[in-house]
């Protein structure tokens, strides 16, 4: 096989990649609080292992591993604090730690 015809395969397998990658990410739907975020996660199946059943008002709800959340949803750290800030004060939050998500209700 010539050279070319080895980099026209690759460059077809990279895009071929890239769409799946891109399919793989879900969008970060419209969350006014916490508490939205928290009803959105319980039903995602892979998530049910990782939410604190006896979490009340202000608690941590979920404590997902990122290698996790990032299979399931491929949010972005970016993304992810960008949802925090555009959540109501006081309602609740979600953070990005090095290696977990964090989700919070509200008071």
């Amino acid at each position: 096989m010539s050279i070319e015809k080895n980099r026209l395969l690759m460059e077809q397998q990279i895009k071929r990649l890239r769409g799946q990658l891109n399919e793989a990410k879900k969008p970060i739907p419209k969350f006014e609080t916490g508490w939205d975020v928290i009803e959105y996660l319980d039903g995602i199946s892979a998530f049910k292992k990782y939410r604190n059943k006896s979490a009340q008002y202000d608690d941590m709800y979920f404590r997902i591993p990122i290698d996790v959340w990032n299979k399931t949803l491929g949010w972005s750290k970016a993304g992810v604090k960008k949802l925090d800030g555009e959540l109501q004060a006081y309602e609740g939050g979600i953070n990005h730690e090095d290696d977990e998500i964090w989700v919070f209700g509200g008071a």
